[in-house]
C-alpha cells in the first residue's frame, strides 16, 4: 500500500464496514512481530465473522439466564466427564493468557482464545461433520 499510488486502504472505512473490533482482533493475529502483511479484506471479513459469533454465543447464553439467577459456585461431584474436560481446557487457557499476558505477547494471547477452523473439537462442538 502507498499514498502516492493511491491503493492505500483508509481504515476508517473498515471500521465503519466490519467494526473496530475486528479490525484491531484481524491487525493483532494475522501478523507477526516485525514482519510487513498484506491487508486481506476477506480475512477480515471472517474476523467479524468469528467475532460475531462469539457476541452472538455469549448473547444468547445471557438472555437464556433465569432473572434471578445467581451464580453459586461448582459443584464438582456433578460434574460431567465432559464438564470437567471443558473446565480443564478453559483453565489451561486462562493460564496460557496470564503467563503470555504478563510477558506481553498479544498474539499468543490472541490465539490462545481462538478455536482452529476445521478442527475436531471446533467441529464437535458444533456438530459439524
Amino acid at each position: 500500500m502507498s499514498k502516492s499510488l493511491g491503493n492505500g486502504i483508509d481504515p476508517f472505512d473498515m471500521i465503519d464496514k466490519y467494526g473496530a473490533d475486528a479490525l484491531r482482533y484481524y491487525l493483532a493475529t494475522d501478523v507477526a512481530p516485525g514482519t510487513d502483511m498484506r491487508f486481506d479484506e476477506v480475512k477480515l471479513k471472517a474476523t467479524w465473522n468469528y467475532i460475531n459469533k462469539i457476541w452472538n454465543a455469549s448473547r444468547f447464553t445471557l438472555m437464556n439466564l433465569p432473572e434471578d439467577y445467581e451464580f453459586n459456585g461448582i459443584n464438582e461431584k456433578e460434574l460431567s466427564i465432559a464438564d470437567k474436560w471443558i473446565l480443564n481446557r478453559l483453565n489451561s487457557a486462562i493460564y496460557s493468557i496470564n503467563e503470555n499476558m504478563e510477558k506481553y505477547v498479544k498474539k499468543r494471547v490472541l490465539k490462545c482464545c481462538l478455536l482452529k477452523k476445521g478442527s475436531k473439537t471446533l467441529n464437535s462442538a458444533l456438530n459439524v461433520a
